[in-house]
């Protein structure tokens, strides 16, 4: 395995850089309460915006090539009996919208 040097000159380089990448989506909480149910604890769902994830993803230019948004139908046989569902791209609701 051949080793690269670092291409930062210093800590405080290396700080700087963080500071100038883009920030991810913040999560949100939210307490979940039902009538005639009690807890010992609240129930809270932690959760995401799906835009500003969606937006944070096709924007980052780290997964570029990577993103897959073409649909395909992908199968474990010759003679497409066998679907194989993997990524997004691969199941029926993609497939609907797009073709």
């Amino acid at each position: 395995m051949k080793l690269t040097p670092l291409s930062v000159t210093s800590g405080a380089d290396l700080k700087n850089r963080i500071s100038h990448l883009p920030s991810t989506p913040q999560w949100q909480a939210t307490t979940i309460e039902f009538s005639g149910f009690t807890t010992k604890e609240p129930i809270e769902l932690l959760w995401r915006d799906a835009f500003p994830c969606v937006r944070h993803l096709f924007g980052n230019p780290m997964y570029k090539g990577y993103m897959m948004t073409k649909p395909c139908k992908l199968y474990l046989d010759r003679e497409k009996k066998w679907r194989y569902y993997s990524e997004g791209n691969s199941g029926e609701r993609l497939w609907q919208m797009q073709v």
